[in-house]
């Protein structure tokens, strides 16, 4: 019995975590899309992570925009997270506990901070595809710079 509670714990740990990291992930990306940073300080914003910090403000200015015009319903996909938010802790609190509904509610979050990092993805990409040879070097240039420097702090 003993070995059984320490699967069910490390279970809802694991589990925990991941829910912590997808509502890390999409809040991070919906908050910077919605309501991107007021000053243009490259470490304030993470929508496109390390790439973030290694676009030219006109840069990002464009990717932001280019990314509500792909997701135009992330406010609404956003005001569903805080919504299954306040499912999960009714889900974490029930007796019994319905490990499956957890679960489900997991992979909705997933499915969704997926679609949003594949949109940011896919505008990195054709971004970079689109630079000169030269405009793409200064890119990789700043984004080394930018990962030194996240190794740093």
């Amino acid at each position: 019995m003993r070995h059984l509670f320490r699967s069910v714990r490390a279970l809802r740990i694991a589990l925990g975590v991941s829910v912590l990291l997808n509502l890390a992930v999409l809040g991070i990306v919906a908050g910077v899309a919605i309501n991107h940073p007021r000053a243009e300080d490259p470490s304030r914003g993470f929508a496109f992570g390390p790439f973030n910090g290694a676009l030219t403000p006109p840069e990002r200015k464009e990717l932001r925009e280019a990314f509500r015009r792909e997701a135009p319903d992330l406010r609404q996909a956003w005001g569903k997270m805080r919504e299954e938010f306040g499912q999960m802790q009714g889900l974490l609190r029930a007796q019994p506990y319905d490990p499956a509904a957890f679960a489900g509610l997991l992979e909705r979050q997933r499915d969704r901070g997926d679609r949003m990092m594949r949109i940011a993805q896919k505008l990195i990409a054709d971004h970079v595809a689109a630079l000169s040879p030269e405009d793409r070097a200064a890119f990789a240039d700043r984004l080394a710079d930018q990962m030194d420097r996240r190794h740093r702090d």
